[in-house]
This record gives C-alpha cells, structure tokens and sequence, in this order.
C-alpha cells in the first residue's frame, strides 16, 4: 500500500481505495487505465465572437481525436507515445502546434495551453499537470 495523489482533486489517498475520499474519483480504476485526459484550453482574455479554435491531436500521421479549445480529450494510450496537438486559425487567432511525450504510467493528466502571441499567433505549450485549472 502507499499514499498517491488523486488523479482528479488532487488530495492523498490510500492506492487501496476503492474510491478518493475526497472527490469519490474512482482510485483503482485510475490506477490500472491507460486513458489519458488532455485539457486544451482557450486563449485568456477576451474571446472574439465566441471563437472556439479548432484542435487535432495526432500520432504519427493518424488523427486520435478532433475537438475544440476548451474541451478534455480522453485518449488510451498504451506506451509512451509522441503526439502532436494543433489549434487551426480561425476568426479571431491564427493556429499553433505543438508536441509532447504522454506515458499513462507517469501522469494521466495534461495540458495544452495557449498564449496569443504577436499579430494574434497563438503559442502552445504541452506538459503534465496534477489537477486541471480553471480557465
């Protein structure tokens, strides 16, 4: 038995729960899956007309998953894998891409995060978090 960290709040738990007994996310269930969650979120700030940007993640030249900024992707994922994520331009921010390694076995969370850069390019970064933060 050990103490791990909730994959969903965050609080220490017995790897024996069943369940957190903070959140009720269910620990054993967390544990064995390979389904990793990634969070793409929107661009701070003002949003222009509404414009969620259009996200593809890949591996290889295979499109995994199809979404929006804001949205949680759920992906299994067997081994360590390199995938690419990339926001389209649309009418208010042009796209961006980025890529990062996820292994189910380290972290099950991640997070694609946005920064408008000059002339409304928009600036990706991809790393492991333990919780997701609110927008």
């Amino acid at each position: 038995m050990a103490i791990i960290q909730c994959p969903e709040c965050g609080k220490e738990v017995s790897s024996m729960a069943k369940n957190c007994p903070n959140c009720g996310f269910p620990i054993k269930v967390a544990a064995t899956s390979n389904i990793v969650t990634i969070r793409m979120a929107m661009i701070k700030g003002t949003v222009v007309f509404g414009a969620k940007q259009k996200v593809d993640i890949t591996v290889g030249s295979k499109i995994v998953w199809q979404g929006h900024s804001g949205e949680i992707a759920e992906l299994t994922i067997d081994k360590p894998t390199e995938i690419q994520v990339k926001y389209y331009t649309n009418a208010a921010y042009f796209g961006g891409r980025c890529s990062g390694m996820v292994d189910p076995k380290k972290y099950k969370k991640y997070s694609v995060t946005p920064h408008q850069g000059a002339l409304f390019k928009t600036n990706l970064t991809f790393q492991p978090v333990d919780v997701f933060d609110s927008d």
